[in-house]
């Protein structure tokens, strides 16, 4: 068996073929090496991707390395030379007329070039979708100030950030403005004015779109990882006026997001730094995506900005936070063993579910 050529009657070039195979088998990842075989991450667990319509090994490094490269630009290939590895993010129209995004990965390894594909549904869930706690909506009718999604790594941000940029895209009226790393999600017309900005494809580094967006008279800010000291501050300066600003961290729980922020800034800055998060900070939302039983399922832990927890930051008391949660629900905040609790009773989730989830909940939450 080998791979069709592209055709009137089959327009699909051989990386496309294994996308689509892997879209087709639920993937939610595909791996490509050159003379291995292709590989899927299915409900979490990685496995050789298996179909009647590809061969079970992939080309040599050659044949692999001009079936990647097809996908890029050339200022892409220029940065892949450069730099070693590359993130993109493209589209591929299946034929039943739905959307393919991706996000890809390239990289060297000892085999040559190497690609890593995360498939993304078109169809962005809503909140109801993903179970997400009722506090959500309100937080997104908030006027400006901080607010931060963390998590693992495959976790679900980009899919949580999604549900809330879209929810207001049909509630509301806002210029949102999205720096990117690569552009995920394509946002439809509704009633905000949506502009999604690629790095490094419609921008150079972050920092310098970050400072560019501030011009640009948005309402709402989703600017990605905040991954240094300039990053934070320049996303606390939009928070500070006037500006809705949703940033992501790779952090387990909302106290050791607000120590990883403040661990960006030298000891005498602390005060300054911890005063200007206080008074910024909206809500901080980690989550946690586990899969029980062919079912994949997001958990929430949800901290809310009150007079208490401003108190505690500004006094830089962060180990009490997670019994202000604990304690919070009146104020919207949450653990995931709470979540987990409401929707055993609301029936939506088995006993026996609950039990598996709970012995897979992350214990750095709780420490």
């Amino acid at each position: 068996m080998d791979y069709c050529q592209v055709t009137a009657d089959h327009p699909y070039s051989p990386l496309e073929q294994l996308l689509i195979a892997a879209d087709m088998a639920g993937a939610s990842d595909l791996h490509l090496t050159p003379r291995r075989a292709p590989y899927i991450r299915y409900l979490g667990e990685l496995k050789p991707l298996i179909s009647d319509d590809i061969p079970e090994i992939l080309p040599s490094q050659t044949t692999l390395f001009q079936w990647l490269l097809a996908k890029c630009t050339e200022q892409e290939k220029q940065q892949l030379k450069k730099q070693g590895s590359l993130d993109f993010g493209d589209s591929l129209l299946l034929a039943n007329g739905e959307q393919l995004r991706i996000r890809g990965h390239y990289f060297y390894n000892h085999a040559g070039l190497t690609a890593i594909f995360r498939l993304i549904k078109a169809n962005i869930p809503s909140l109801e979708a993903i179970h997400a706690p009722p506090i959500f909506q309100s937080l997104l009718h908030q006027k400006q100030g901080l607010i931060l999604i963390t998590g693992a790594t495959g976790s679900g941000k980009s899919t949580t950030l999604a549900s809330m940029i879209e929810t207001i895209n049909e509630q509301q009226a806002k210029h949102i403005i999205t720096l990117e790393d690569p552009i995920e999600f394509i946002y439809p017309q509704g009633q905000s004015l949506i502009e999604q900005r690629e790095l490094h494809r419609h921008t150079g580094a972050f920092h310098k779109a970050l400072k560019d967006a501030l011009r640009a008279d948005p309402d709402i800010l989703l600017i990605g990882e905040l991954r240094d000291r300039e990053s934070v501050q320049l996303a606390l300066q939009a928070a500070e006026t006037g500006h809705l600003v949703f940033a992501t961290l790779h952090t387990n729980s909302a106290a050791k997001s607000i120590d990883r922020l403040l661990s960006y800034y030298p000891l005498d800055q602390s005060l300054e730094i911890r005063q200007q998060l206080s008074e910024s900070l909206v809500a901080v939302i980690s989550q946690q995506l586990l899969t029980i039983e062919a079912k994949r399922f997001a958990l929430f832990e949800v901290l809310i900005r009150t007079t208490a927890v401003a108190n505690l930051i500004r006094e830089n008391q962060i180990a009490q936070i997670p019994n202000i949660i604990q304690t919070g629900s009146g104020d919207g905040m949450q653990t995931m063993q709470q979540q987990l609790e409401f929707l055993r009773k609301s029936g939506i989730l088995s006993d026996l579910f609950v039990e598996k989830a709970q012995n897979l909940l992350n214990p750095d939450i709780y420490s």
